[in-house]
């Protein structure tokens, strides 16, 4: 299969998948092997998620435009520490950025040859698949309760940041982790869901940085599939955030989780079968 048309196919998968709940590494490693491709892209993938990022960017400018003027203000003291914490949303918002940020980059700086290994591994998706809809299907009850509205502090946000160190796993949905850990802290829905997508920024911006070495060398025909998958999960990704928020909006989360095993089974079977 020609080189851009595999990166549109994986761009357009990586998009769908990267804001709903269901796994875009999986899912770019099942794709990869339906396919025939059994060794994993691994600068593919990372500039895929490039083209996510911007999706995210362009979705949540309006609290990147308030984290900016956060920043502003405190390069320019222009109040004391405390204050600006207390009141200015955007220094909360890059606050509890870096707290969450802290053990993904730690976690996926130690174990990275390891978690490379499993997008090897259509077992492993399959298996991490199933822990995803176990996990999403347990957001029910709390959807079902009364709203919470707990703010974010140092220890809810570490703890957002552990579930999305989880989510390095291939098969295990970074966005279903992160929004679920915030549920289950008490976060309001929607605060969840942002929280949860502006923490994917560094986290993405890392995983470019560990593999930047590789993006050396490339040729024409190599730099057309990549910015043939960029713009493809750019547009989709885009799309498929805004999906999601509506879906959060109605309490349709838990859903997910039901497609995740099912997909997960099928790809531990196929697994087993092709062994």
């Amino acid at each position: 299969m020609p080189d851009p048309i595999y990166a549109l196919i994986l761009g357009l998968v990586q998009g769908a998948t990267e804001f709903l709940p269901i796994s875009s590494s999986g899912h770019l490693v099942l794709a990869g092997n339906l396919l025939g491709v059994k060794e994993p892209d691994l600068v593919l993938d990372t500039v895929l998620h490039c083209g996510t990022l911007l999706a995210v960017v362009v979705f949540l400018r309006a609290e990147l435009k308030e984290i900016v003027h956060g920043v502003w203000r405190i390069v320019t003291f222009a109040e004391s520490p405390t204050n600006l914490l207390r009141d200015d949303p955007g220094v909360r918002w890059l606050t509890w950025m870096v707290v969450a940020s802290v053990p993904t980059a730690l976690i996926g700086v130690l174990l990275k040859d390891w978690f490379e290994s499993l997008f090897a591994s259509t077992l492993a998706v399959g298996i991490a698949l199933c822990f995803t809809g176990f996990v999403l299907l347990a957001t029910q009850r709390v959807l079902k309760q009364p709203t919470k509205d707990k703010p974010i502090n140092a220890a809810r946000a570490f703890a957002v940041g552990l579930a999305q160190s989880i989510a390095i796993t291939p098969g295990v949905s970074r966005s279903g982790m992160t929004i679920a850990a915030s549920l289950f802290t008490g976060m309001r829905v929607e605060v969840a869901a942002k929280f949860s997508f502006l923490i994917s920024i560094p986290a993405i911006f890392g995983a470019l940085l560990l593999q930047v070495k590789d993006l050396q060398g490339i040729d024409a025909n190599r730099g057309l599939a990549l910015s043939v998958g960029f713009v493809a999960a750019a547009i989709s990704g885009y799309l498929c955030l805004r999906l999601l928020f509506k879906l959060l909006e109605k309490r349709r989360f838990a859903e997910f989780g039901i497609y995740c095993l099912a997909v997960g089974i099928t790809a531990i079977v196929y697994s087993l079968i092709n062994a």
